[in-house]
């Protein structure tokens, strides 16, 4: 069988004709495809427009090492830190609490032309030895613990006590004065020093004995309500007390068993208005001293009342205006902060104490700074004044 006519034997031109038919194919079939066209170029002129409106893409930068960090990594700038508010600092703490010996001295008559009866019973006045409780009860609370008064002896005397100028009454005469005081002595004023001197009262303060004394009497009977005895005394709601034994100061109290507790707190209250006129030389209508502060009322310059005095309260208008329910701005709660004082006010008005005499009195003593420490060269605790102006005066 020749070649040409052997099966499945594809002749030569027709392979070589089929492979040129493929690569011609190819170039057809197989033609790279063109670069896809942005928008701009497909929707022409308009294209133009959109790409001078539209903002080309920033490029991307990488943040530059500085020198000495291990990489350049974004660093956040750290929020500022706000710093608090302090609190106010407490007040400083007292160093102790103190006890004052006082001896109780009650001048009550008995009236022989009234049955034997004494004084105190036959008007159906208050026991004084009750008083005298509730008065040292009452202290320790406005002094916040601070002062406590312990009474280590009692007299009670069967006598009305002589006057300065040497007069002495008789009970008949005594009972007509109270029933009308047209027939009542003048002067008034009682023999201090003959009191002192019958009673050793300066002796027993001399020997540490007692720190003061407490003078129980009735109306008429011709004492102030506190006064001061011994070396460097000076104005204590009356005038200083001389010619007297005492070798140390010596305050003398005299209460009206007639009267309540109120008017006992009124006399400590006036008792510490001298001695804090005397440490801070006065007391004025403004801020000048620190006492002069805490005394301001609205009537002496509006809008800046502090506590008052033991006869105003930071509201009043007039003396012993101790239910006016008028409304006032008052500085008075922030001296429970002193020294540490905010100048914070608030509306104030009768309500603050119980608009009557009795609770004012107790919140105006108990306002008084009581902290430990100096302000100014002056105690922060005021009640060491008035409870022993000799010791504090040392510190």
């Amino acid at each position: 069988m020749s070649p040409k006519n052997s099966p499945g034997i594809v002749p030569l031109p027709v392979l070589f004709g089929v492979i040129f038919l493929i690569l011609i194919a190819g170039i057809v079939f197989f033609k790279p495809e063109e670069k896809p066209k942005t928008v701009a170029e497909r929707i022409g002129g308009f294209g133009e427009l959109l790409k001078n409106i539209l903002p080309a893409p920033s490029p991307k930068t990488e943040p530059t090492a500085s020198p000495g960090l291990p990489s350049a990594t974004h660093t956040p700038t750290p929020a500022p830190t706000r710093t608090p508010t302090p609190a106010p600092q407490p007040p400083p703490a007292i160093s102790s609490n103190v006890t004052k010996k006082v001896m109780l001295l009650i001048e009550n008559p008995v009236l022989e032309t009234q049955g034997g009866k004494r004084l105190v019973e036959y008007e159906n006045w208050n026991n004084p030895s009750s008083l005298a409780q509730s008065y040292i009860s009452d202290i320790k609370s406005v002094s916040g613990g601070y002062l406590t008064y312990q009474i280590v002896q009692t007299l009670e005397k069967d006598e009305i006590p002589l006057k300065q100028d040497g007069f002495s009454y008789t009970d008949s005469a005594y009972l007509s004065c109270l029933s009308n005081h047209s027939t009542c002595h003048s002067p008034d004023a009682v023999n201090y020093n003959k009191v002192i001197a019958d009673y050793s009262i300066c002796e027993k303060r001399n020997n540490g004995e007692i720190d003061e004394v407490w003078i129980f009497g009735g109306p008429w009977f011709g004492y102030y309500e506190s006064r001061l005895a011994g070396p460097g005394a000076f104005w204590y709601n009356s005038p200083s007390l001389t010619g007297t034994t005492c070798q140390k100061l010596l305050p003398i109290m005299a209460f009206n068993y007639e009267r309540g507790v109120s008017e006992m707190i009124e006399d400590m209250g006036h008792r510490f208005e001298s001695v804090l006129d005397y440490v801070f030389g006065g007391r004025q209508a403004n801020k000048n001293t620190l006492w002069s502060r805490f005394a301001l009322r609205d009537i002496d310059l509006a809008g800046e009342a502090g506590c008052g005095n033991i006869h105003f309260g930071p509201n009043s208008t007039t003396d012993y205006d101790w239910g006016n329910t008028r409304s006032v701005q008052s500085s008075c709660n922030d001296w429970s902060n002193f020294p540490n004082l905010t100048g914070a006010k608030q509306n104030m008005s009768c309500s603050e104490w119980g608009c009557d005499g009795y609770g004012f009195k107790k919140w105006w003593l108990r306002h008084l700074p009581k902290a430990g420490g100096k302000t100014s060269g002056k105690l922060n605790n005021w009640w060491k004044y008035a409870a022993d102006y000799e010791s504090a005066i040392k510190e």
